[in-house]
């Protein structure tokens, strides 16, 4: 009897071994599916912001329509008088475009230049040499948005990069939302939290999205990757797309860790067919259109439009453009 009954609790229990398996296999499970929750996760991360460049080219249609042609996008660093000054890059021109250098809307009497601005342009009471009158005029000019700031913000250098010293203008006055900001709008890409001077509250912020307008009478643009790879002699000036419009943001490194650079950075270095490549040339090998038989980039008759993806890097494999879908 005694045995009968020991054999009978041997027989229906399980072994160690046996439950250390079917632990395995719960854990393998959960480790899938995380892995699987992630993945859909990080898509629909993308599809949010592919929607929100969507959102920015009908927004530039919309500008188009209206004045003519696309904002320009290439880099100014000289004032009227023809001296020096800080850089205004393309990422900034898209910005104020689309909701103006306070976010309150664009004045077609901008000279895409904020360092060197009339004051009665983009006038606010609270600047100095700004009056009521300015101000009404500016707000008459400035008579919509292009587009609707929701997922994407709208920030300047200082609020971005920790410790800025770049090249690239910031606002005047980094504690007033109201002087001339030239700010750039932001991807959805949760970087890092800042707290800006000027609200009151901190604020997760992504990397700028860069803007390229193409140069549509351009027939200029090297096939790479080629033996005849940009180099930092190359005049990108009259080409179709000009890689010096942002350049300036570029080489601030990542928003997170300035440190790291962009694989876009002419300084960033690595080896294709046996041949030491740079950033420059990752560039234009990028958004070279490869369905084409001739030497040709994707958009060469509008505009480009990219964000540095989830891990905050120009020119890697996450980048979330507005072509090569």
């Amino acid at each position: 009897m005694g045995q009968g009954k020991r054999r009978f609790l041997s027989g229906s229990g399980f072994t160690l071994i046996e439950l250390l398996v079917v632990i395995s296999i719960i854990m393998m499970l959960i480790g899938l599916l995380a892995t699987g929750i992630q993945g859909v996760k990080r898509h629909a991360t993308n599809l949010r912001q592919k929607s929100n460049f969507h959102a920015i080219e009908v927004g530039l249609e919309l500008f188009q329509k209206d004045y003519d042609d696309y904002p320009p996008s290439e880099m100014i660093d000289e004032k009227s008088d023809g001296s020096p000054g800080p850089k205004v890059c393309g990422a900034q021109h898209l910005a104020e475009a689309l909701v103006g250098r306070d976010t309150r809307g664009f004045d077609p009497k901008t000279n895409w230049y904020a360092p060197d601005e009339n004051e009665s342009i983009y006038a606010n009471v609270t600047a100095k040499g700004s009056t009521q009158q300015d101000e009404a005029a500016s707000r008459t000019r400035r008579w919509k948005l292009f587009i609707e700031l929701k997922e994407m913000g709208a920030f300047v250098m200082h609020d971005l990069y920790e410790n800025y010293n770049g090249d690239v203008y910031s606002t005047k006055d980094p504690c007033s939302p109201d002087s001339f900001r030239a700010p750039v709008l932001t991807d959805i890409f949760r970087q890092k939290e800042i707290k800006v001077p000027y609200k009151d509250h901190a604020e997760w912020v992504g990397s700028p999205i860069l803007y390229y307008k193409a140069n549509s009478s351009s027939r200029l643009f090297k096939k790479v990757p080629g033996k005849n790879a940009p180099a930092q002699s190359d005049d990108f000036t009259n080409w179709i797309y000009n890689y010096e419009d942002n350049r300036g943001i570029i080489e601030l490194g990542t928003i997170k860790d300035p440190a790291v650079k962009h694989h876009f950075d002419e300084e960033y270095t690595y080896t294709e067919d046996g041949r030491n490549r740079n950033g420059v040339h990752l560039f234009y090998k990028t958004i070279t259109n490869p369905k084409v038989s001739y030497d040709k980039p994707f958009n060469a008759a509008t505009f480009i439009l990219i964000s540095a993806g989830r891990d905050g890097i120009y020119g890697t494999r996450d980048d979330i453009t507005n072509f090569d879908y």
